[in-house]
């Protein structure tokens, strides 16, 4: 069973992380992108969740992913909650969750 979430959360990061290019702040500028995460812009919010995972413009940052797609997956952006899943999966800046873990993959 963790192998299948595994697989299959692999394959969604993959089509998801295509989808977290698109939009205002993903021109590299920083700054840009947190100021309008932190007005509430749940797309802004996916896009620096998806810096601080990745290292792109920013330190790596696990934990600081994890609350900014948590708040992007509160307002029901459903890139945010698949990938909130997958930190869920496999502990990536929180403690490894299955219950967690399908609950986000499964909404």
């Amino acid at each position: 069973m963790k192998k299948f979430i595994f697989i299959i959360s692999s394959i969604l990061l993959l089509a998801f992380a295509s989808s977290a290019n698109a939009g205002g702040c993903w021109d590299g500028d920083f700054n840009d992108c947190n100021v309008k995460a932190a007005t509430g812009d749940a797309a802004a919010q996916m896009k620096l969740g998806w810096m601080y995972a990745n290292g792109k413009g920013v330190s790596q940052d696990y934990e600081k992913a994890f609350e900014w797609w948590s708040k992007a997956a509160e307002q029901g952006n459903t890139g945010a909650q698949f990938h909130l899943g997958w930190m869920y999966a496999n502990g990536k800046g929180v403690p490894k969750d299955y219950v967690m873990a399908h609950m986000f993959l499964n909404i």
